[in-house]
Order: structure tokens, then sequence, then C-alpha cells
């Protein structure tokens, strides 16, 4: 039998953000975690803070403009929206 235990998919809230900071649940400390336009251009992240309690990472993203934007997790990429 084959255990299937989806609560380890990583889940990146709030999203939309309105201030570039999100958190990044089921993370490791020594995940890489990457934002990109939607040219392919590599965003800065000002901060990384990550909580071994919960393992949740925080990154709060440099001066962004509103629109969409990928998180990499590793090989996991998600979609994420930043409001003005």
């Amino acid at each position: 039998m084959t255990n299937v235990n989806n609560s380890e998919e990583i889940v990146i809230y709030p999203n939309p953000t309105t201030n570039g900071e999100l958190f990044i649940t089921n993370t490791k400390i020594d995940d890489t975690i990457n934002v990109f336009d939607i040219k392919g251009r590599k965003i800065s992240i000002l901060y990384r803070r990550y909580n071994e309690l919960n393992t949740t990472t925080s990154v709060k993203l440099g001066k962004v403009a509103a629109g969409l934007y990928m998180l990499r997790v590793n090989n996991t990429s998600k979609m994420i929206v930043v409001n003005d």
C-alpha cells in the first residue's frame, strides 16, 4: 500500500501579495528559492527567513512592479501575483 501525503506540497501565501512578502510552506533550510519575472529575469530577494518549527520560509522581494511572477522552490514552480 502506497501512502500518498499531499501535505508536502508547497503553499505560497498571501497570493496575491501587496507588500512583496511571501510565506512558503513545507520547505527546508537548504531549499533553493528563486523568483523570476514573466520574461525570465531573476528578481532579487531582500531577505529570507526559515522557521524550523513549522517548516515555512518567508521571503521579501525587492522592488517589483505589479504583475505575474514565477516562484521556484528547487524543481517546483508556482505563479505568484504582486499587486500595488
